[in-house]
């Protein structure tokens, strides 16, 4: 029965605002219980309502509450599920695998931790976001809660939903008495919210744990986050050597590159960093190189790879750097291979006056002599879009020289032609490359590293010239004669002409004498001349200055003048004339002086035969175990040297024009004669 606070069958329970339509059930039938006329209103202003629009209330905010405790529940559990992975992947990183997870591994245990993760927010959150909380569920919630109801609530929400006849005398009496006992439940507290507080707690106390271990650890568990978050990131493991940069990193390039290798490092500094690398046919596995610091106060430190037996790289490489307990990722070196050249032959083009024939070599070291044409034929790898020749003065290039384009045939096949000749301050290169570019298909330009190839210009020495006789300066009467004799010589090719020149009181005279004259052309000369003083009207007091010119057969080129070589200058101080007698027996004791200055010459030039047996008394025995075929001296086959025993001083510049001695040509400028010539400059026999 109705009790004391219920009036007309309404109930004042809460201040809600009071529908006008009329109250029906969950089936749209008007209920019996229900007032068919508008409510009164409490004392306050506040409307009542309808037993049934008060119990639907209760349930829709049970309804509320226990899928708002389920949602947190699933959240809370999605954070406290994160906090363990992290823990755990941070422990596990930092202690107990060396260098941390790997990449593979870190993708696996991401997986794991995704698909685990997925699915609890998909049972714990998605599904219970989505579905609806039934009214017997919320129902049978309330009546857990609250013991008092009596199964009223859910005996009445049972009924509603199963739509079954029921009297209306007994379902407003359900109704009323379960909007009563309602009226003394807190719905908050029905709501089943155990899960949620112990997940909760265990969320913090994991927080707890993570922020000690981040203040006592000596390594960053930041870093491990995003390694454990983000496995696709570069993050480095934590350690207590921080590797902060390594450069060049992944990198591409040329065959025979050196790269330097270089690794940052903070934190912890260890004594010993290393350099490990692996090539890509693994018959060196990580092998070990020691960086040094570079002394830069920045903890750098370098090292470079220099290829096995320092030729530079030759194949694809992996390297990392190891420092204390940080490992850094394993870098890329791809080599790429640049476009090379190989000098195919070289050709002689020799000037006409040294009657050399022309010759081809498969060498690629240049050896020859000032004037002669050379070309050099070489064969790329691939096809090429540029090719030079570079010159250089040293083997390691640092000295720019001289550049030679080359032409390119077939993209592959290259020339270059070039006339041998010395510098103006009388050096030339001593090397020459061929260097080659191409531009790639995505821009890139390749240039080659070339092979440096030895180039040796011999110079076309000028003639020697020797007066033997007189050597010194003289008196001569006005009618006398003196005997001059003297003996010239090409060290390489041929004489082409030997004068006497004049010069009276310091003025030079046109008059001069031909002291031999090509053709024929010849090696060496030897000869006396009588000069007449007569002719040239000269009184006592007077002088008159004479001395030698000779020429050889050198042909000038480009700025490159003729070879002269002249002798030293032999004064005549003319006196009083003597009678006939007197003259001719001073001609006769001159022209034995010269006569016998001519012998002696010859005598050097062309020494007697050696002993019976072939044995020098002059020289040591030969060596008996010395081949039989080796070129001895002396030996016209044998590759003559230069006349005072150093092979280098072929490389002497010629000097550029007339070359005035002291009667003496220096002996130290000859070289080496080229293949197909005798000594003496003629071609042997059968050339």
């Amino acid at each position: 029965g109705g009790g004391e606070g219920f009036g007309g069958g309404v109930v004042g329970v809460n201040r809600l605002r009071h529908s006008t339509g009329p109250v029906v059930d969950r089936r749209g039938c008007p209920m019996s219980s229900t007032i068919k006329t508008p409510p009164a209103s409490s004392g306050d202003g506040r409307p009542y309502v309808g037993f049934e629009e008060f119990i639907q209330y209760q349930l829709r905010l049970a309804r509320q509450g226990i899928r708002g405790a389920d949602l947190l529940t699933g959240m809370v559990g999605a954070a406290l599920m994160v906090a363990v992975y992290l823990l755990i992947f941070a422990v596990t990183d930092h202690w107990l695998i060396r260098g941390g997870w790997g990449t593979t591994g870190r993708y696996l245990l991401w997986t794991l931790f995704v698909g685990v993760l997925g699915w609890w927010c998909w049972l714990k959150i998605v599904r219970p976001f989505t579905q609806r909380i039934s009214q017997l569920y919320a129902a049978s919630q309330i009546e857990g809660a609250s013991p008092e109801l009596q199964s009223n609530l859910l005996t009445l929400v049972d009924l509603q939903q199963a739509g079954r006849p029921v009297s209306p005398a007994i379902l407003e009496a359900m109704e009323r008495r379960a909007a009563v006992s309602l009226q003394q439940v807190n719905i908050d507290d029905a709501v089943d919210r155990h899960t949620l507080t112990k997940l909760s707690y265990a969320l913090l106390g994991l927080v707890f744990v993570l922020c000690v271990y981040t203040v006592a650890s000596p390594k960053s568990l930041i870093s491990s986050a995003w390694r454990a978050l983000l496995p696709m990131a570069e993050v480095a493991p934590s350690t207590r050597t921080a590797i902060l940069k390594v450069t060049p990193g992944d990198v591409t390039v040329l065959a025979h590159a050196t790269p330097d290798i270089t690794a940052e490092l903070s934190g912890v500094i260890p004594e010993k960093v290393q350099l490990l690398y692996t090539t890509a046919d693994r018959r060196v596995v990580d092998e070990p190189i020691q960086l040094q610091d570079t002394g830069e106060g920045v903890n750098r430190f370098r090292a470079r790879l220099v290829g096995e037996n320092g030729a530079g790289l030759l194949q694809n490489v992996t390297y990392r750097v190891e420092a204390g307990d940080a490992i850094s990722p394993t870098y890329a070196i791809t080599v790429r291979q640049p476009p090379t050249a190989n000098v195919t032959e070289v050709f002689y083009d020799y000037p006409a006056y040294m009657q050399l024939e022309d010759r081809v070599q498969p060498e690629s070291a240049i050896d020859a002599w000032e004037g002669t044409t050379v070309t050099v034929r070489a064969a790329a790898n691939m096809r090429i879009d540029r090719a030079m020749i570079l010159f250089s003065d040293t083997e390691d290039t640092s000295v720019k020289a001289e550049e030679l384009p080359m032409t390119i045939t077939d993209g592959v096949q290259l020339a270059a032609s070039w006339q041998l000749k010395f510098r103006a301050d009388g050096t030339f290169a001593r090397f020459y490359r061929v260097q080659l570019s191409r531009q790639t298909e995505d821009g890139e330009e390749l240039v080659t590293v070339p092979t440096l190839h030895t180039l040796r210009i011999r110079p076309d020495l000028p003639p020697k010239l020797d007066v033997l006789y007189p050597t010194s300066d003289l008196e001569a009467p006005t009618n006398g004669t003196i005997p001059v004799a003297f003996e010239a010589s090409d060290p390489d090719f041929l004489l082409k002409s030997v004068v006497m020149r004049f010069e009276k009181e310091g003025e030079l005279l046109p008059k001069q004498e031909l002291l031999f004259d090509a053709p024929p052309f010849e090696s060496k000369t030897r000869g006396k001349h009588l000069l007449k003083l007569a002719p040239f009207a000269l009184v006592p007091g007077k002088t008159l200055t004479f001395w030698l010119e000779a020429k050889d057969n050198f042909e000038p080129f480009a700025d490159r003048l003729i070879n002269q070589t002249r002798s030293a200058r032999i004064t005549v101080t003319i006196v009083e004339p003597v009678a006939p007698e007197q003259a001719q027996q001073n001609l006769d004791e001159q022209q034995a002086a010269a006569d016998q200055k001519l012998a002696e010459a010859d005598q050097a030039m062309n020494p007697p035969d050696e002993p019976p047996g072939g044995e020098n008394p002059d020289q040591p025995p030969m060596d008996p175990d010395q081949p039989k075929d080796q070129p001895q001296e002396g030996n016209p086959n044998a590759e003559p040297m230069p006349e005072n025993g150093d092979p280098a001083a072929g490389d002497n510049p010629p000097p550029m024009g007339d070359n005035p001695q002291n009667g003496n040509r220096p002996e130290d400028a000859p070289g080496p004669k080229p293949p197909g010539q005798k000594p003496n400059g003629k071609k042997q026999p059968g050339q």
